[in-house]
């Protein structure tokens, strides 16, 4: 009859395989929903972990081996770790809300109790050694006398010792212990009143202190601030995904995007408050992605009417990006791409930029680290596609400057990628560095290509119907416009256009060893994307007087080279000086192959074929070049 009583139910092993099955279930709908990427979710990894575990413990109850069955009852056991999940939905209700801020504080208490540990294992590790050495067995008194029972019992070896000031620790019975003691030798009434004051009174205070403060912390805390702050996160991942939740009819697309506007404000302020982190950047991020998307709902909103609620928060929003640069970033690649309110997005991406870029001198020492290239690089293409060129020709007040400063410090330091200091691996983020700035002369061809179109369509329909002028000026700032003459009058693009000259020829020269195949394969790699990169600036020659000027200035640095050379003194050109000419006449030849055909480039080729043949009588000290550059 004992025996009968232990024996479970048998709609408990029903109720078993049930559970189980609700488990498989809902874990294969989840990856077949989202994919593999639901398995981000820690939840969904401890869900699986389950099912893996209980499917493990069924096979193992099939084997009709007891052996078996006990050497696999850890299996069994893990089935109790079920019960996590039903604390996941009971901290959801409000009846169960005490339970779970207990749950929640002796979690978050974990790293107080650690530490505690520790520091009472040294205290009762010097009081056991102490205690050795201060109490031992009194050789003019009896063995049976209380004070050598004690010694005896409580202190003859390390492990006595350290149980006994374990009892005083948590004061159990401990007057059997020091009574006699003290009573023989009253200095140890000092030695057990110090280990019971720091043990059981102060250090036990002060964790209970921190434990306390922690609490008071987190309960004056909104408990659901974060999820209200993941909450932030869904409208960019359901809006925008079909997937997740698709909407088909007009209107409610609409009525979402103008909910999204109307909760800029309170979003913004939700996230910029007091101790903004990194955390809130991401969000904040994600959320200025949906609404820029939602802009294609709204044809007729106010694009920047998001803009000027964030311009409210931009001192806390500058603060933030100082301490989290890499979720900063996010946010101001949602600001470049911004299009429609093009001077209320550039009011706000200064000052962040600034931010980001702040000690941009002290940034070029750690650009070798991949946490500063993986959010600096995209960021740059981002402004580079629009604001930064715009910046560069006097539209927005940009800091242009600062922009390319950052860029011109990359690629110098993609240049390091043949010199044997970086790996192969990270030539990926060389073709993003020049990709940086053949975007920002595309940028400005296709604004003077667009200006030229427009021109020429008003031109030739000034006597058809024309549209009404709220929707040409619509049409106008969706796509910008930089007409011939202001980009002729724009200095800052052939200063720009004289570093990037300058820069190039310091990166794109051959390795000081030029045997070495690896390096030299990498920069023939790279001079091919310089070539690419160079077509757009080669097409923007509107005063071509100014731009050959720049290119001239490299050549005639390179005839007084060659003309230095006396063959017949025995004179050899230098490595350096190979070097250097070798990148100039490289980069003249490419550039002069990217020039577009017809007019204005018509005067450009012709001045670089007269710049060619005013060196040419110099070409023939080539041959005074070591091997093997001679070739």
């Amino acid at each position: 009859a004992p025996e009968a009583c232990t024996v479970p139910p048998a709609w408990t092993a029903i109720a078993d395989y049930v559970f189980y099955g609700i488990y498989v279930v809902e874990l294969l709908l989840r990856v077949g929903v989202y994919g593999v990427l639901v398995f981000k979710s820690g939840w969904v990894k401890f869900d699986c972990f389950l099912v893996v575990t209980a499917s493990c413990d069924m096979i193992i109850k099939a084997v009709d081996s007891t052996a078996v069955l006990d050497e696999f009852n850890i299996f069994m056991l893990v089935r109790m770790l079920r019960l996590a999940r039903l604390a996941r939905a009971v901290r959801l209700m409000v009846q169960f809300k005490t339970l779970w801020q207990l749950v929640q504080g002796l979690w978050h208490s974990k790293g107080t109790l650690l530490w505690t540990f520790l520091l009472i294992s040294i205290l009762m590790y010097v009081g056991a050694v102490m205690g050795m050495e201060l109490i031992r067995l009194d050789p003019d008194l009896e063995l049976d006398h209380p004070f050598n029972i004690a010694a005896g019992n409580h202190f003859r070896d390390f492990f006595d010792a350290v149980l006994t000031l374990l009892q005083v620790f948590s004061l159990d019975s401990i007057g059997i212990i020091y009574k006699p003691l003290i009573k023989h030798q009253f200095y140890l009434l000092l030695y057990f009143m110090s280990f019971l004051l720091l043990l059981s009174i102060a250090l036990m205070n002060l964790v209970t202190a921190v434990m306390v403060n922690s609490s008071l912390d987190q309960a004056t805390q909104d408990p659901a601030f974060g999820d209200k702050r993941e909450l932030l996160v869904l409208p960019a991942e359901l809006l925008f995904d079909a997937k997740a939740l698709p909407l088909t009819d007009q209107n409610l697309r609409q009525g979402a995007a103008a909910s999204l506007f109307r909760s800029c404000d309170a979003a913004f302020g939700f996230l910029l408050g007091a101790g903004s982190d990194g955390q809130d950047l991401r969000i904040l991020g994600a959320w200025l992605r949906a609404v820029r998307k939602a802009q294609l709902w709204l044809p007729t909103g106010d694009v920047a009417a998001p803009l000027r609620c964030l311009a409210q928060y931009l001192e806390p929003l500058c603060s933030a990006a100082l301490m989290a640069k890499a979720e900063a970033s996010e946010v101001a690649q949602q600001l470049a791409k911004w299009r429609g309110a093009p001077k209320e997005a550039a009011a706000l991406l200064g000052p962040l930029c600034s931010s980001l870029f702040q000690g941009d001198s002290s940034m070029e020492a750690e650009l070798r680290e991949d946490s500063l290239k993986s959010w600096l690089l995209p960021l740059l293409v981002d402004l580079a596609e629009d604001f930064w060129p715009r910046a560069a020709v006097g539209e927005l007040d940009l800091d242009w400057e600062l922009i390319a400063r950052q860029a011109f410090a990359l690629l110098g330091e993609a240049a390091q990628t043949w010199d044997g200091t970086h790996s192969v691996e990270e030539f990926d983020d060389v073709e993003t560095t020049i990709s940086v700035w053949q975007a920002f002369a595309e940028t400005l061809h296709a604004a003077v290509r667009a200006a030229d179109t427009f021109s020429l369509h008003d031109a030739g329909q000034a006597a058809a119907f024309q549209p009404p002028p709220e929707k040409r000026s619509r049409r106008a700032n969706d796509r910008w416009q930089l007409s011939r003459h202001h980009l002729a009058q724009a200095t800052s693009i052939s200063s720009l256009f004289s570093l990037l000259l300058q820069t190039l020829l310091d990166c794109m020269r051959l390795p000081e060893f030029p045997e070495d195949e690896e390096a030299l394969g990498m920069l023939q790699r790279a001079r091919h994307e310089v070539e690419a990169a160079l077509k757009p600036w080669a097409a923007l020659l509107t005063n071509s007087e100014t731009w050959i000027a720049e290119l001239w200035e490299p050549l005639r640095r390179v005839e007084e080279l060659l003309s230095g050379v006396k063959e017949e003194e025995g004179d050899f050109l230098t490595f350096q000086v190979a070097r250097d000419i070798e990148v100039v006449i490289w980069f003249f030849g490419a550039f002069c192959a990217s020039l577009p055909e017809g007019q204005p480039s018509h005067a450009a080729a012709e001045a670089a074929s007269r710049a060619i043949s005013s060196i040419a009588p110099q070409l023939a000290h080539l041959d005074a070049a070591l091997p093997p550059w001679r070739a």
